[in-house]
């Protein structure tokens, strides 16, 4: 039964009752209930009135806590209360006022990884907290990653059905878990033979441990500016390991954090990238990307998660181009990114990145490439596939042709 008693509601209307503000010392905000009396008595069951009245001691909530007709008692809020803050009032989201379904998937689902791998959704249990998924944005209609918040398992409460769709994919879900259709989603339950269905066209690959074996060391980077002419043991020797070491970046290895954001990296920088070192008094070292904005965003957001400021540029450009046929003239915006950063760009040449202009030598990739796990092959060629082919496009006046 609610401890609060009829007289305490104050009656505004037939249909809209107010817990004042006076009810509870530090309520910032009266409650307001919208429900007749036969609804008010059914409300009384339970302690979703005092539950009202909590949410009204939210910092930053605006003008009243609101319980619509269905109220009933909840986690924190009540079931059927709304609650409004402002953030420039110090205002909150409470995670026990944002409504959540529980549906679930089989624990031999496979899930998506932000590196392209895939492995069951229970082996997540204890490490959820280092990894994030691929999701998809039906706003944008673009994937994203999305850190796991949470990991919940528990016996199902639904009937589990299996979908089995055209194209060979196999899921196990409960009864209630919502699908992707042309309707927008839908509970597996009703979902019938022939319906259509999203699904995510890459499937991921296998995940493979990786090893410990470790790419680059202290000693690593001290050889490699002694043998290009950049440190005798001096102080641009000591600042580059100092960065190194402040990003936990030493030693590098198969399985440290920092490698599969690297391997994207690298794979790009072997397509439309370039490392160079310039010499003079400050000895700098630079490291550019050429590419879409989009593209290069994301490589500024991989740069960022491993310790390393990047700045992007624009600039016009008029093209004139020449052929047996015609001249075609034609403008167009550039867009590049520069990572003024010395540890940075040592960093990638003892990684086995080719220095200067790759048309005018020869390279070869490295050799640590064909040691690494499949998925982490995967990155590198991402990255360099990203940076050197063309998406898929039919031509012009072939419809069938790619």
């Amino acid at each position: 039964m609610s401890e609060i008693p009829y007289g305490v509601l104050e009656k505004i209307d037939d249909y809209r009752w107010r817990i004042p503000k006076s009810f509870k010392p530090g309520m910032r905000v009266p409650g307001i209930i919208y429900a007749n009396e036969k609804l008010l008595k059914d409300i009384y069951h339970d302690k979703a009135l005092e539950q009202v009245a909590n949410v009204a001691f939210l910092p930053g909530i605006v003008n009243a806590s609101l319980a619509m007709p269905d109220i009933h008692w909840g986690y924190g809020f009540s079931i059927g209360g709304v609650g409004a803050t402002d953030i420039e009032e110090g205002g909150v989201i409470s995670p026990a006022g944002v409504g959540y379904d529980i549906n679930c998937l089989s624990a031999s689902s496979l899930i998506l990884n932000e590196f392209g791998y895939k492995i069951k959704i229970k082996d997540y249990e204890h490490k959820f907290h280092e990894n994030q998924l691929i999701c998809m944005d039906f706003g944008k209609e673009e994937s994203q990653t999305t850190k796991i918040v949470g990991f919940l398992k528990q016996k199902p409460k639904h009937k589990v059905l299996c979908a089995f769709t055209e194209s060979q994919r196999l899921i196990e879900a409960t009864s209630d878990h919502p699908f992707y259709t042309d309707d927008g989603m839908k509970e597996l339950g009703k979902l019938l033979p022939g319906d259509k269905v999203a699904i995510y066209p890459f499937e991921g690959v296998e995940y493979e441990e990786p090893n410990q074996e470790v790419l680059v060391s202290e000693e690593g980077v001290k050889k490699f500016l002694v043998e290009s002419g950049m440190s005798s043991g001096g102080k641009c020797e000591m600042q580059i390991l100092r960065h190194l070491n402040k990003q936990k970046i030493l030693p590098l290895k198969f399985n440290s954090c920092q490698f599969p954001y690297l391997l994207k990296i690298i794979g790009y920088c072997f397509g439309d990238g370039l490392v160079y070192f310039t010499k003079g008094k400050r000895n700098r070292g630079t490291s550019c990307f050429y590419g879409t904005k989009k593209d290069l965003e994301r490589i500024k957001e991989d740069l960022a998660k491993i310790g390393f400021r990047s700045s992007i540029y624009s600039r016009d450009r008029h093209h004139k181009i020449k052929t047996m046929y015609a001249t075609t003239e034609f403008d167009r915006k550039e867009y590049w990114l520069k990572v003024a950063s010395k540890s940075f760009a040592v960093l990638l040449a003892v990684l086995g990145v080719p220095l200067g202009n790759k048309c005018r030598q020869d390279y070869k990739l490295p050799r640590w490439l064909f040691k690494a796990p499949l998925w982490q092959k995967r990155l590198f060629l991402a990255g360099l596939f990203g940076a050197e082919l063309s998406s898929p496009k039919t031509m012009t006046g072939h419809g069938y042709n790619f």
